[in-house]
């Protein structure tokens, strides 16, 4: 989720590129610290852009061999990223997959063209999907959505129109992405441009958006006030004491990241006191 620029055209994904590649060990073996976990595997981290309108993105990725440089941790162990792990035996047997070959393909491989405009009936369709999703009104005036020149403005808020979204896309991606509700699909997949309107903290689409819309809404199909309210009560029910524990944590997390640089010396004093609770909380 890094194809984000500001009204004025600046982008405003990571820079410089891969900013995390030379140190990423270091941050694996701090995760596992974090979350009192025994093993690090990144057998999520193979994302290859190949359409032509998202390559760029490929200047982001950071290598496997860079999670490997610097991994120290005498907690943990670092696996390799292909393996087939046998639970009864407690070993694992490495992989070794053969590299898929990077190929450039055009958007209409996949029934993509930037120049098809939305229809009339898409209308209604963007609206109902994202009014349905409660939470968004209250952090969000607008959301505009855009394909082959053609916009359409979902309005959230009544009177004022100070801070929104705009995304651009090609019409099929995004309309099936929303006929199917899996838009978490078009924020990864780079290829859409997200515009942000008015003031956002340093993290524009967390925590107000994209948990909302893409884990909470499609994926655990909570969207209104009282099905979220359902949703996260399941989860108290299941460990009260630790969910709270969370909830504390997780929003003091939260509160940092949306209103402190990450540079400055406060936001440095508050991760280290996040992760030392994370880590009490583990023991």
């Amino acid at each position: 989720m890094i194809n984000i620029w500001s009204e004025d055209g600046t982008f405003v994904g990571p820079n410089p590129p891969n900013p995390l590649a030379e140190v990423y060990g270091p941050v694996a073996a701090h995760h596992t610290r974090e979350w009192g976990t025994k093993f690090f595997i990144p057998f999520s981290s193979h994302h290859i852009y190949q359409r032509t309108d998202s390559v760029w993105a490929n200047q982001y990725r950071i290598p496997l061999s860079n999670y490997r440089a610097g991994f120290d941790s005498r907690s943990s162990e670092l696996l390799p990223a292909f393996i087939l792990y046998d639970l009864e035996k407690d070993r694992f047997e490495q992989l070794n997959p053969p590299q898929v070959r990077i190929e450039s393909l055009e958007p209409k491989q996949f029934g993509d063209d930037w120049t098809e405009p939305l229809e009339t009936s898409d209308r209604d369709k963007i609206s109902r999907y994202f009014k349905a999703i409660s939470h968004l009104e209250r952090f969000f005036d607008f959301i505009a959505v855009r394909a082959g020149g053609k916009e359409h403005v979902v309005e959230l808020a009544k009177q004022r129109f100070d801070r929104g979204l705009t995304f651009e896309a090609p019409r099929h991606s995004l309309m099936t992405a929303i006929e199917n509700e899996i838009f978490d699909d078009m924020l990864i997949g780079n290829f859409m441009k997200t515009t942000l309107h008015g003031s956002f903290p340093h993290h524009p689409l967390y925590p107000h958006f994209s948990p909302y819309v893409a884990k909470y809404g499609d994926n655990g199909l909570a969207k209104s006030k009282q099905e979220l309210g359902i949703y996260f009560r399941e989860y108290i029910m299941r460990a009260p004491l630790e969910y709270a524990k969370h909830r504390i944590i997780t929003s003091s997390a939260n509160f940092a990241r949306s209103t402190l640089k990450p540079d400055s010396t406060s936001y440095m004093l508050i991760k280290r006191t996040y992760s030392l609770l994370k880590k009490k909380q583990n023991a």
